[in-house]
Order: C-alpha cells, then structure tokens, then sequence
C-alpha cells in the first residue's frame, strides 16, 4: 500500500477497515470520490490470505465476492485490486456482460481457482446456475458495492438468487453513496442483526470539495453555445466530464464541439457503444488523451476517474441522488490529498422542479442561491 503512494487513510477507510476486519458486517453510506473502492478492497485481499489456500486447479471457487451494477465499474474495481492482488499471489477475475458464458466459464476451469471475483449480477447468475457453473461454497466475504444503484436498476432479485447460493455465516459489506429506505430494508435482510452502520458526512448531499454552479438559461440553443465558449477555458484547468439526458445527444453534442473545437478532444460515453469501445473511451479519458468525455449517467455512478477538474450537466439529473454522483465526479480523491472541482448545471424554464429541488438541498449544505436558482425554483 505504501509503495503504491498511500501515506494515510481517507475518513471513510479509517472509519471502515477497522470494523471490517473485525469480521462485522457493514452498511456504509459516503459521499462520492472519498476512497470507498480500497476501503474494501483492502480488508478482502487480508481476508483471503487468512484462509485456506485454494490448490492448483481449484474448481471450489472464489473467496470473495464483489456486485457491482454495470460493467465500467466493474473492470475499474477490478483494476484497482489486481496490483494488490499480484504482491499477494492472488487471481483477480471480471465476470460482467459483453463475454460469451461459455467461453467465460471454460476461462474460469482453465484458470484454476480464482481468490476474488468481481461481477455484474445478471451475467455472475448466468455463470453460477450454468452447465458446470461457477460454485460459490468458498465465499466467505461479499461485497455489494453501489447498493442503491443496484436496487434502481432492478436488480435485487438476481442479487438475492446470488445470496442463495453463498454459505449464512458470509461477512457482508454494503457500500451506498445514497441511503433509500429500500436500501435500508435489505440491510436488515442482508446482513446480520448485529451489523455496524457507518457514514461518512450526510447522505443524498454532494462532496463539499466541489463548487457547484448553476446557469439558467433561456433554452438548450443557449446551452449548447455557453458550453462552447466555456471549454477552452475548462481545458486549461483539467479535463471535464459533460452530462446529457439521452444517448443520441451525447453524438450531437460531441459532433458541434468537434466542428467548432477542433483543439479539444472529445468522446462519448452510453450504452449504444459497444463494451470495448466505451472501455477504450474510459482508458483514454483517464490518462488524459481526452479532453471532454459526453455521456450519459451510466458514467455518472462509481467510476474512479481522478483528477477530472469539472463536470458540466447539460440536462438536470433525474433526481437529487442522480445529481450528487455527477457532481462527485469532479475533483476526485488521488493518492495524497483531495482536489477541488467545479460543477456546472444549466437549466431552463422546464426544469422548475428541479430547481427547487436543488434550492432545497443547497440550503440544507449552506451553499449560496443565486437569484436566477431563487426565481427559477418558485416556478415549480
């Protein structure tokens, strides 16, 4: 840890290791961007090496578990444990959609025992109930990373099948940035009575590290054309995460900036891309050969992209939750310290509700209201 330039825990690592290795069972409810992917990562890789070795050719299946909700999030969480993994000599696998199952399980047999799987739940299922079928009487750690995320996206009766098939005396982890009452129903079903509850700051509000900024304006011309003018500018601070409600937006918007920016590299991020190329639009953004990165909220949840400078919402989230994981995306926790980020949000006079909405949460964070934010949101 300390080669890879950790000198100190985040408030939610030191908050949470502790009680992890403990062998508590846990619900942890965070801001986005304070370190929360190591902050299990960590105490699982210890856990595994306590643990009976898994021999050569092993098919009684991994150790730990970690559910995540989409793919993106997956490969990420998977890339920040394999380093830690490899000086362990441990295996790391990523089991999402976008493999062939039967390839993916014929990878599985040929690889042996795997410690640690990481996975989407839908194709994790598929490979579980499968002809030779994953088995997961080995696990004795599992992680449910995203939880509130998980749940939007319908996937808690795969979860629960999945749960099936782990042994009772599991040590479950439960990560959230927000803290739904459906959330909290499926703590109490999931984890054991005597589970510790951890969070860190208040939930459903955005990192206070961040700057947010909201423009009212007359109509989505208006929009496109402010954030023309303001990306060369943007692109001298960091790179810049661009939010739009709809997929085929995200080609639009991609292909003015293209014309009119010629100087600023773009990309798209949504779910009409194919699995390879959104990863490679990912790979490109962090290591910053791209500038701009447009896409929907399927890059809005989780991702560790560090050292993005702004995020800019070309079209209101769907709700306040919604909201805070866009904004965390700006100036994302690095290795030493926390960085500062802007956030833009741009309305006009069809998002009132919204704008109560978010009027609503600044006062709760003591944030300033604009006047254009005030008058807007009294519309609602």
């Amino acid at each position: 840890i300390a080669s890879a330039g950790y000198s100190e825990p985040t408030l939610v690592q030191a908050q949470t290791i502790p009680v992890i290795m403990a062998g508590r069972d846990v619900l942890v409810t965070a801001a986005t961007g304070q370190g929360k992917t190591l902050a299990f990562i960590w105490p699982i890789l210890c856990h595994i090496i306590r643990q009976e070795p898994l021999l050569p050719h092993d098919e009684t299946g991994p150790m730990a578990l970690v559910l995540v909700p989409t793919r993106e999030l997956a490969t990420q969480v998977s890339n920040q444990a394999k380093p830690f993994a490899k000086a362990l000599r441990l295996r790391v696998k990523t089991v999402i959609g976008g493999q062939g199952k039967y390839l993916l399980q014929q990878e599985l047999h040929k690889m042996g025992g795997v410690e640690l799987v990481v996975a989407t739940p839908g194709r994790l299922l598929d490979v579980v109930t499968g002809k030779k079928g994953l088995r997961l009487s080995r696990v004795t750690m599992i992680v449910l990373d995203e939880a509130d995320k998980m749940l939007h996206m319908g996937f808690e009766a795969q979860v629960r099948k999945i749960l099936a098939h782990v042994r009772p005396d599991r040590q479950t982890l439960l990560f959230s940035a927000t803290l739904g009452r459906r959330v909290e129903v499926v703590a109490r079903e999931w984890l054991h009575v005597d589970y510790v509850r951890i969070a860190v700051g208040r939930t459903g509000e955005a990192s206070s590290h961040v700057a947010q900024h909201v423009i009212v304006l007359p109509n989505d011309s208006a929009k496109i054309q402010f954030l023309l003018e303001l990306l060369p500018t943007l692109q001298q601070v960091g790179r810049t995460l661009v939010f739009v409600a709809r997929r085929e937006a995200c080609e639009v918007l991609a292909k003015r900036v293209r014309e009119q920016l010629p100087k600023i590299n773009v990309e798209t991020l949504h779910g009409d891309k194919h699995q390879s190329d959104r990863q490679a639009a990912l790979r490109a953004f962090t290591k910053g050969d791209v500038d701009v990165l447009i896409g929907t909220d399927v890059a809005g949840r989780g991702l560790d992209i560090p050292h993005v400078a702004t995020v800019l919402s070309m079209d209101p989230a769907k709700n306040l939750d919604a909201h805070v994981h866009r904004v965390g995306r700006a100036g994302r926790l690095s290795k030493d310290s926390q960085q500062t980020g802007s956030a833009y949000t741009l309305l006009t006079a069809k998002d009132s509700t919204f704008a109560f909405v978010l009027r609503k949460s600044f006062e709760r964070e003591n944030r300033e209201i604009t006047p254009e934010l005030d008058q807007l949101s009294r519309q609602s």
